[in-house]
C-alpha cells in the first residue's frame, strides 16, 4: 500500500495505490494491481507480474506499463511507473507492506 503521484495525460494525479502479490517462485511473483480512483472508490484488479532480486532491484508489468524500483528496507519499495500510449503517464510509487 503507498502513494502514486505523478503525471496522466498531462494531468497531475495523487492517489493510494494497493499492489498484492498472490504468488511467487523464486525472485519471480504475480499480484493484483488497485488504486484509488478520482471518486474515492477502489479500481477493479489489474494482475501485475515482476520479479524481486538480491540486489534490490525491483521490476513488474501490467497491462499497460512498466514499474522499475528499489526495495529501500525490508517494508518499503521506492518505484517509477512509466505507461505510454493513449494514458501515458509517470508516477513515483512509495509503497510499504502492510502487516497481516
Amino acid at each position: 500500500m503507498g502513494s502514486n503521484i505523478g503525471y496522466e495525460n498531462g494531468q497531475w494525479q495523487e492517489r493510494e495505490a494497493r499492489y498484492v502479490i498472490e504468488e511467487g517462485t523464486g525472485d519471480v511473483f504475480v499480484g493484483l494491481k488497485y488504486w484509488r480512483e478520482i471518486g474515492g472508490e477502489w479500481s477493479e484488479a489489474e494482475i501485475f507480474s515482476g520479479s524481486l532480486h538480491d540486489s534490490g532491484e525491483f521490476f513488474a508489468s501490467d497491462l499497460d506499463g512498466f514499474i522499475l524500483g528499489t526495495v529501500v528496507s525490508e517494508s518499503r519499495i521506492s518505484a517509477t511507473y512509466l505507461e505510454a500510449g493513449p494514458d501515458q503517464g509517470a508516477f513515483a510509487l512509495a509503497l510499504e507492506k502492510e502487516g497481516r
